[in-house]
């Protein structure tokens, strides 16, 4: 997170970052749900899961809990 609000105030070709960090804060702080946690679960070396589109659809999805983000097995 510091190094896109970083790389977003310091580029000034990456000005589209910072909306998206405030948006991002604002749901985070609003309805719980970190969107960029949820990216960072799709990389490759972070899920155990292929990634498929019902995959993904859980892991966007998935209704927001207290604490750290963790896929839900269903």
């Amino acid at each position: 997170f510091a190094g896109w609000l970083t790389v977003g105030t310091c580029i000034d070709a990456c000005w589209f970052m910072m909306p998206i960090a405030t948006l991002g804060l604002g749901a985070n702080l609003s309805f719980n749900y970190c969107l960029l946690s949820r990216l960072l679960h799709l990389l490759p070396w972070n899920r155990t899961v292929p990634l498929t589109r019902s995959a993904l659809k859980r892991i966007l999805l998935q209704p927001p809990r207290p604490g750290r983000f963790q896929l839900e097995m269903v």
